[in-house]
């Protein structure tokens, strides 16, 4: 409803008032040496209003840029630490784990000080966004856009996600300060992460931004280590298979798939960075296992793996072979 794209065209609808002038700067940050591109066209369309500011009664628009690359250990990310009278109108986060595997940094609460005085503490980070249960089919599990909050993005693999909320009926009034953080992990703030914020503000008085954003402090960061759950990415089976989801043996949940003679089970790799990958497995052995072999279209990765064993037993991350992902291939295979 306020901020965001509608595919071909970016909006911005807050209200921004001034009294005797206004100036509009878009920044052009130079192409990389060898690129091809040399400028950047825009079509721009403002809207304007005679209406004056009633200083006594609205503040001026304001908006602050914050990351923390890693966050402080011991202490949540402040998104907003503000002086003045105003109120608070939206914010947009970022949250990078630095942890391969599920995203337990989004685990944390949003906690929100009025002057001087704690008036919300939430139950978790996607709650926040109005999105409870992320890691879920069908939940918090992609980018999803609603008028006045959604999900940016959720990657398991990337350790990667992040929400947007926007304050209209509810908006959070201050008299003399106010002050916005949210954890990083489910308890103390120990999960190492990135985590960047925007929040959107009105107020009596300008609070100087610590930190502006450049070329080199807004780059995103890329793993090298990569965990995939296929409890949440998109594969398909040929022949006949059936599968039955339990929550047993990782923090996700494991999959077992009941399979026949020659039956593949081929897995997405699409939101995977190109690049070469070493494939660590983690698996059971059991009396009912199935031998198997991972292929990559028509190339044997590994060889046939034997998993049968007299008794259960878990194989954490066994190294088992290399594949190289680009838009070619971008998926592996269970024989």
């Amino acid at each position: 409803m306020l901020v965001g794209s509608d595919g071909k065209k970016f909006y911005s609808r807050f209200p921004m008032p001034f009294d005797k002038s206004a100036k509009i700067e878009l920044i052009y940050r130079a192409a990389p040496a060898g690129s091809e591109t040399s400028g950047v066209s825009l079509l721009c369309r403002l809207y304007t209003s005679e209406k004056k500011r009633d200083a006594k009664q609205e503040g001026r628009f304001y908006v602050r840029w914050n990351r923390e690359n890693p966050v402080q250990t011991g202490k949540p990310y402040t998104i907003a630490e503000l002086s003045g009278k105003g109120h608070f109108v939206g914010l947009a986060l970022q949250a990078q784990s630095l942890v391969a595997g599920i995203t337990g940094n989004f685990e944390g609460d949003d906690s929100t000080v009025v002057d001087g005085r704690l008036r919300m503490h939430g139950t978790g980070s996607e709650d926040f966004f109005n999105g409870g249960w992320y890691a879920l089919l069908d939940r918090w599990d992609a980018a999803m856009s609603l008028p006045l909050s959604g999900a940016l993005e959720y990657s398991v693999p990337l350790g990667r996600t992040g929400g947007y909320r926007y304050f209209v009926s509810d908006k959070i009034s201050f008299e003399q300060s106010f002050l916005q953080t949210i954890e990083h992990g489910p308890e103390h703030n120990l999960w190492p992460s990135d985590y960047r914020s925007v929040s959107y503000f009105y107020c009596d008085k300008n609070n100087l931004q610590k930190i502006l954003p450049n070329a080199g402090n807004t780059h995103i960061y890329e793993p090298d280590t990569l965990e995939i759950y296929p409890q949440l990415m998109p594969w398909t089976t040929d022949e006949s298979s059936t599968v039955q989801s339990l929550w047993a043996f990782s923090a996700a949940k494991t999959m077992y798939y009941t399979i026949r003679e020659n039956s593949l089970l081929r897995m997405s790799l699409k939101d995977i960075p190109d690049g070469k990958y070493q494939i660590n497995l983690d698996y059971l052995k059991s009396p009912d296992a199935a031998i198997f072999s991972i292929w990559q279209r028509q190339t044997p990765i590994t060889d046939w793996i034997d998993p049968y064993l007299n008794k259960t037993v878990r194989v954490p991350m066994q190294e088992v072979g290399q594949v190289e992902i680009d838009k070619w291939k971008n998926a592996f295979s269970f024989h």
